[in-house]
This record gives structure tokens, C-alpha cells and sequence, in this order.
């Protein structure tokens, strides 16, 4: 499912293109999908790191509530419904399942008690869809989950999945089709994605909408919608299992945390600091020390919900073989490794070399492979690839304003249609924009006037006032010019306004840059 005037998004630094820009982080919870009806598709889209032949693939699952595990109904019931799992190839065109490949038709009940028993009796979190395939590193594949029980109603088993805010989730939250694009979390390519459909898989829904019900951070927050993101893994037929997205998270913080990344598979000169914040707590200062070398570096990010990233105050190179920390003051988000899924994936947490972090000292009720939400960057040195950063910026047109007063749209010359007839006292919103960062934006005005004029900029309603910026003579209501202003934003999601303290202008497009 699409939306139009989507605005586009790119991040200044740790968060470059492909899987090298990837942020570390970005989880704060986990969320279900019951599979309640039988055109219930749940599609899990991963692209593996490297050739493999494998006999499974693992995905998040939960049957609480069915007969074999709890009388009470909550992801599960009955005899836990009946799984279809098809492994698909994905269309490089149109990132939609195509050709099967392999699939398993299992009864849900069955499968979760032999994923109990490979977990010595804990609880799984995982299970699994028995099917043979050779996969190819860098391409796209899917698995589609479905209940195929006569009554799924009644008898059903649920998806699991981690959630991210749907404003900082960047490609994961739409039908991303490019490697290399930037914005990427969890270590993850950016193409990787969960999708949900309600048609048999005619169509998919992708963002907030890709489950069987909508979910927030921090579990009820309406100002901070989520969204499905993968976790998964696979067993090769040697008997080996390897992790593709292991973590969970469970709304949980770390105060004055440390997470490593060792055995360092490139050079680079970490320059940046971040963490993941979904409280009000603040993550504080930042130190990073390359703990081969000793040299060390810190910042202070603006406080705030969301990515907080700061410049070091000098670069901290690493190498090959090196292992660096970063260490936080404050509370960031903390993800999970449950004991089940240390069994299953026992590399992580233990520097391996696509999952590098650790605790080097476990904060208090965590655990060594328990993840603390904080990166250095802007590129990882785990990923040997990725092209240069670019600057995030997000670019609204005009005319796509979710509400208005006074403001009607026209043909462009420079394409498109335009903002006009805009008097004094009219306005524009530009509701639920996600700014993932706290700090400095520039944020440009393509403007045309007749004789000059002036706009300004809020947020939320006039509730946080941006400032005002004044408007040229133009030379004519489609002479076009940019003007533009510097602004301090929090991260988070906010109604972005336009209002018109003077009339006699005309907007074609806003263009928010993080400095």
C-alpha cells in the first residue's frame, strides 16, 4: 500500500548508503501478527550477507495461548493453526515475491514443541521453515507465512517482530529496491523489509500498516507510530546456524552503558557518536576509545527522543583486528538476546565478525550479548563496502500540505504545481514529518514573489515558532528563488507549518538539511 507526497529522507552520517551505513541500532520493542484468517501474508524480505545452502530459515513466532503452551488466548489458540512457509525469490523490478523456490506446511503445535526441544525446554522466540536452497549473497528473497487451517479463528499461531519509530526506520518502511540506499538500521541491507497483506498476496502493505494490527513505541504513544522489522536467521545443511537479525527489545533501558564492537574487519576514522533514545531521560555523553590503541574521543549530543548524534571532538581510528567501546552516561535502548536465541545463535555477543558487539562489562540484569542502542561512524568497520555519505535532507513540495487555510495549487513552470493566492494569515501543514535527529537544520524555501514578502516556520501548531524568513523580489510569480534560514529541531515527529505573516508569494517546495 503507497502513499503519495511521501517526503524523502537522507542521513548526514552514520547512516550512509547500503549495509556499511547502517546504523547498529533502532529497535525498542517486539510486536505480533496473529495469522488469524487464511488471506492473512506475512512476508519477511532478507538478503543474505553471503552464499549459503541451507535446510532453514528463522523467523520470530509465538503460540502463547494455544493448547500446547497457556489456556490463555493471547498470540496463539487451538492446535496453533496450520503454517504454510513459502520461500520465494524476489523480483529485482518490482520487490514482490515471485517463483517459489521451496516451502513446508507444518502444524503450528508441532513446530513450536521441536523448536522447545532444541532449546533445551525455554521458551522459543524462533522457529523455523524447513526448506532446502541454495542462496546467493546480495539478492533478494522472501518468506511468506500463512495459516492454513480450516478454522484459523480458532486456531492460529502469530508473527513476531522487533519495532522501530516509523519515522527513523527510513528503507525498511517502504518497497526499497536499492542497495544502496542510505538510511538503513540494525546492521541490515536497506532492501530488507517486513510487509503484510490481507488479499492472499495480491497486494502488500508496507510502514506502520505491514501487521494485523497498527503498534506504537512505547507500547500506546499515538505520537510515535512503529513499524515491523526483520529478525531472522538460518541453519545451513552442515548443521550450522548463522544469524541474519538475531535482536528483540523489550521497551528496556541501560543506563551508563558500554558496548564493544571487536574483530574489525576495515580501517576507518570514527568521527561520530550516536545512540537510541526512546525516553525523555537523555543518553548524556558519548566516549569512544578504540581499546587496542587507547585513543579516545567525546561529545555531547543534543537530549531527546530519538537518534542523538554528535561530531567527536577528534577522529578515533581503528583497524583491522582492533576492538573499540562506546560508552554513554545517560540511558539509551537496550537490545535483547533471550536464552533461547543464544542457543540457537550462540556467535552473538562474542565479536564475531558480522556480529561484532558485546558488553565488555554487563550493566546490571543484562547480559554480555545484550546490545546497549549506541554506534560510531559514519561508516562501520565491520563492513568492508559502501560508498561515501551524503547529507540527510528531506524535501516537501508545496502543494502536498495535509491541511491549509487560504492556499490553492497551480501549474509550475519548474514542474509539478505550486503553493499561491497566499494573504496574510494563511497557512500550510505538513503533518506527522519525523526528523530522526536532534540538532541544526538548514531548511530552504523555493520561493517567487512579485514585489518580496516573508513566511515563518513552526512546529506543532505554533507551539515551537522557528522564525521567519524574508522573501526577495522575484521579478514574478513564477521567477523562482531560494532563500533559506538555520533552525535548532529536536528529533521526534512533528506537524511542520508554514504561515504567511505578509501576502504576495508563492511556494514550490521546503527543504530540510541536517548540518
Amino acid at each position: 500500500m503507497g502513499l503519495c507526497a511521501v517526503p524523502s529522507t537522507t542521513w548526514a552520517s552514520g547512516g550512509g548508503p547500503g549495509r556499511a551505513g547502517a546504523l547498529t541500532l533502532g529497535i525498542e520493542n517486539v510486536n505480533d501478527s496473529p495469522l488469524k484468517a487464511t488471506n492473512y501474508r506475512q512476508l519477511l524480505r532478507f538478503v543474505p550477507r553471503s552464499d549459503m545452502q541451507v535446510d532453514r530459515v528463522y523467523f520470530g513466532f509465538k503460540l502463547k495461548g494455544a493448547n500446547c503452551w497457556s489456556s490463555t488466548a493471547e498470540y496463539g489458540a487451538g492446535d496453533g493453526g496450520t503454517m504454510l512457509a513459502r520461500l520465494v525469490d524476489i523480483d529485482e523490478a518490482t520487490g514482490l515475491p515471485a517463483g517459489e523456490i521451496a516451502s513446508e506446511t507444518v502444524n503450528g503445535c508441532t513446530r513450536h514443541n521441536q523448536a522447545k526441544a532444541e532449546v533445551k525446554n525455554e521458551v522459543p522466540v524462533f522457529a523455523w521453515a524447513s526448506v532446502n536452497a541454495s542462496l546467493k549473497a546480495g539478492r533478494m528473497y522472501g518468506l511468506v507465512i500463512s495459516n492454513e487451517h480450516p478454522d484459523p479463528a480458532r486456531n492460529f499461531f502469530s508473527f513476531n517482530a522487533p519495532i522501530g519509530d516509523a519515522a527513523l526506520v527510513g528503507p525498511h518502511g517502504r518497497n526499497e529496491l536499492d542497495r544502496n540506499a542510505i538510511d538503513a538500521l540494525m546492521s541490515m541491507d536497506p532492501r530488507e523489509h517486513v510487509a503484510w497483506s490481507e488479499d492472499s498476496g495480491k497486494t502488500w502493505r508496507y510502514g506502520q500498516a505491514n501487521g494485523q494490527y497498527l503498534s506504537h513505541i512505547n507500547d500506546d504513544d499515538p505520537d510515535h507510530p512503529a513499524v515491523r522489522l526483520p529478525q531472522y536467521g538460518f541453519r545451513l545443511t552442515n548443521g550450522t546456524n548463522v544469524p541474519g537479525q538475531p535482536y528483540y527489545a523489550y521497551s528496556d533501558d541501560c543506563v551508563s552503558c558500554t558496548v564493544a564492537y571487536g574483530n574489525l574487519q576495515v580501517a576507518r576514522n570514527l568521527t561520530e557518536a550516536g545512540g537510541f533514545s526512546a525516553g525523555t531521560a537523555g543518553i548524556g555523553t558519548l566516549t569512544v576509545q578504540n581499546l587496542s590503541t587507547g585513543q579516545q574521543s567525546s561529545c555531547t549530543p543534543v537530549q531527546g527522543y530519538g537518534f542523538n548524534q554528535c561530531s567527536l571532538a577528534r577522529p578515533v581510528p581503528v583497524k583491522p583486528g582492533d576492538t573499540y567501546s562506546i560508552s554513554a552516561t545517560g540511558s539509551v535502548e537496550l537490545m535483547k538476546m533471550d536464552y533461547s536465541m543464544q542457543l540457537v545463535f550462540p556467535q552473538v555477543g562474542h565479536a564475531s565478525p558480522d556480529f561484532p558487539a558485546y558488553q565488555p562489562k554487563p550493566a546490571p540484569g543484562t547480559k554480555r550479548e545484550d546490545v546497549p542502542s549506541l554506534w560510531a561512524g559514519p561508516l562501520s568497520p565491520s563492513v568492508p563496502s559502501g560508498p561515501s555519505t551524503t547529507a540527510w535532507t528531506l524535501k516537501l513540495e508545496a502543494e502536498n500540505f495535509s491541511s491549509q487555510k487560504g492556499v490553492q495549487t497551480e501549474a509550475c513552470v519548474e514542474g509539478g504545481r505550486n503553493a499561491g493566492w497566499i494573504d496574510a494569515g494563511d497557512w500550510m501543514v505538513y503533518g506527522k514529518i519525523g526528523f530522526p535527529r536532534s540538532g541544526t537544520y538548514r531548511v530552504e524555501y523555493r520561493v517567487a514573489s512579485p514585489g518580496g514578502s516573508a513566511l515563518s516556520l513552526d512546529l506543532n501548531g505554533g507551539t515551537l515558532r522557528l522564525g521567519q524568513v524574508g522573501i526577495p523580489a522575484t521579478g514574478g510569480w513564477q521567477a523562482w528563488a531560494t532563500v533559506s534560514h538555520t533552525v535548532n529541531i529536536n528529533a521526534g515527529t512533528y506537524d511542520v507549518g508554514v504561515y504567511a505573516p505578509a501576502s504576495g508569494w508563492n511556494l514550490n517546495w521546503i527543504r530540510f538539511t541536517k548540518l
